[in-house]
């Protein structure tokens, strides 16, 4: 299928249930913005709890209570982002199913399927936890300048081999790790270049797209 036919099929999908597809976006993103909402206020609050108690003393340095109750803070705060790219990845492979599902069965979009990710929670949260854990180690190689590039090289590689999990997990009910071999031989099969391009033309259509 081309590019072409793609984008077609898609409107075409896109036209007959666009009304559901919207407010399903909207509720997922409602979703993850209240979790990240309260995620944020508990951290804020155990952060400034910290501060509060490490300088108690009437002094500028940090007692070791202050400096225990900050580390507990960064700790809470990294488990709060990996819970919320675990429901992330979860509610999108809902949403995922609804569009396959529609397009596979020819009928029209369930909005029940938005939290049909939860039927392959194991698989979307194995996912979501490696994306998380390689999200950090890139955030880390920030902090040199030699660590830019690689992280950016690396960045890119990763979101071109595993273009496919989330839709074969979705699709073939695969697991996580047959998911992401599946991928890779996926993308090389079809040619890494070939496949990045279409990626970056996607990527620039719908930026062209966003302007207007």
């Amino acid at each position: 299928m081309s590019v072409g036919d793609v984008f077609s099929k898609a409107f075409e999908l896109w036209k007959k249930d666009v009304l559901w597809l919207i407010l399903a976006g909207l509720v997922i993103g409602v979703i993850i913005w209240v979790v990240a909402l309260v995620a944020g206020l508990i951290i804020g609050g155990l952060a400034a709890g910290g501060v509060a108690i490490g300088l108690s003393g009437g002094t500028d340095s940090f007692s070791g209570l202050g400096a225990a109750a900050l580390f507990g803070t960064v700790i809470v705060a990294i488990i709060a982002v990996f819970l919320i790219a675990v429901l992330g990845v979860t509610l999108q492979g809902g949403l995922y199913e609804m569009v396959i599902g529609a397009a596979k069965y020819d009928r029209p979009v369930q909005f029940a399927d938005v939290f049909s990710g939860f039927r392959r929670f194991g698989s979307y949260a194995m996912f979501a936890l490696a994306l998380a854990g390689i999200g950090v180690g890139l955030m880390l190689l920030f902090v040199t300048l030699i660590g830019i590039p690689v992280a950016i090289v690396l960045a890119v590689w990763i979101a071109v081999i595993w273009l496919y999990v989330l839709p074969l997990i979705t699709d073939q009910d695969l697991s996580f790790g047959d998911a992401q071999r599946r991928s890779r031989e996926m993308v090389k099969s079809a040619g890494f270049w070939r496949t990045l391009g279409q990626v970056v033309l996607l990527g620039v259509i719908i930026a062209v797209v966003d302007l207007i």
